[in-house]
C-alpha cells in the first residue's frame, strides 16, 4: 500500500505517514558502503526527525530503483558532503541529478560536490510551500475584506487547497465564484493548477511548452 493510500485509509497526513515509513526503515536498514554504491544517476536527499523537533537525519534514495541507499545523523551540508566524498569519482560523475527540498545545506553540498549535477526541488515540498501562499493571501482577503467579501471568502480554504477534479459541482461552483469576486486569489490557484499540470506531465518537451 502506498504512502497515499495509507494516509487516505487512516485519515492522517501524508508527512507523519512519511515519516512513520522512513523510521521503520531506519532501524532495519543494514551498514551500506557509499563505496561500493555504483550506476546512480538520480538520487533523491531528504531529512528525518527521530524525534519530533530534534535528532534529525539526512538520507538519501536512489530514485531509478527506488531503495534508501545512506543514512547518517544530522542534515548540516557536511554530512551531505560525507556521503558524496565516499562514493569514486565515476559514480559522482554519473549522478545527473539530486532531488531535494529548498534547504540552503542540501544545495550547497551538491553545489561543492556534484557541480555538474541539476539541484530539483521535490514535488512535495514546492507544493507545501505554495499552499503555506495559498493560507496567506486567502487569510489577507479574509481580514481586509468587506462583510459580503469576508462571507464569500469563509470556508473556502479547502476549496483552493484540494485539486479541481476532486471537486464536486457544488464546491466547485462555490470556487469559481470566488475566484470571480478576487483576482488575486485567481491568480494564485491558476498558477496552482499549472504547477499540478507540471509535475504530473510524463512527457518532457510538453512539460517544457507548458511551462
Amino acid at each position: 500500500m502506498s504512502i497515499h493510500a495509507v494516509s487516505k485509509h487512516l485519515d492522517i497526513r501524508w508527512e507523519t505517514v512519511k515519516n512513520i515509513d522512513k523510521a521503520f526503515l531506519l532501524s532495519t536498514l543494514p551498514a551500506l558502503e557509499p563505496k561500493k554504491l555504483t550506476n546512480l544517476v538520480h538520487i533523491g536527499v531528504d531529512e528525518v526527525a527521530r524525534a519530533k523537533g530534534h535528532d534529525y537525519m539526512t538520507v538519501v534514495y536512489d530514485l531509478v530503483s527506488g531503495q534508501l541507499i545512506w543514512v547518517d545523523h544530522g542534515r548540516t551540508s557536511n554530512v551531505l558532503i560525507n556521503f558524496f566524498e565516499q562514493l569514486s569519482p565515476q559514480t559522482r560523475d554519473g549522478i545527473q541529478a539530486v532531488s531535494m527540498d529548498m534547504g540552503q545545506s542540501y544545495q550547497s553540498a551538491v553545489r561543492k560536490a556534484l557541480p555538474n549535477a541539476d539541484i530539483v526541488f521535490d514535488r512535495f515540498h514546492v507544493m507545501q510551500n505554495y499552499s503555506l501562499l495559498i493560507r496567506k493571501e486567502r487569510n489577507k482577503a479574509f481580514r481586509r475584506g468587506t462583510h459580503d467579501e469576508k462571507k464569500m471568502v469563509k470556508g473556502t480554504l479547502f476549496l483552493l487547497l484540494k485539486n479541481a477534479p476532486k471537486l464536486s459541482d457544488k464546491q466547485s461552483d462555490r470556487l469559481d465564484d470566488l475566484l470571480e469576486s478576487n483576482k488575486t486569489l485567481c491568480t494564485i490557484y491558476m498558477l496552482k493548477e499549472q504547477l499540478q499540470a507540471l509535475w504530473n506531465e510524463r512527457n518532457f518537451d510538453l512539460m517544457i511548452a507548458g511551462a
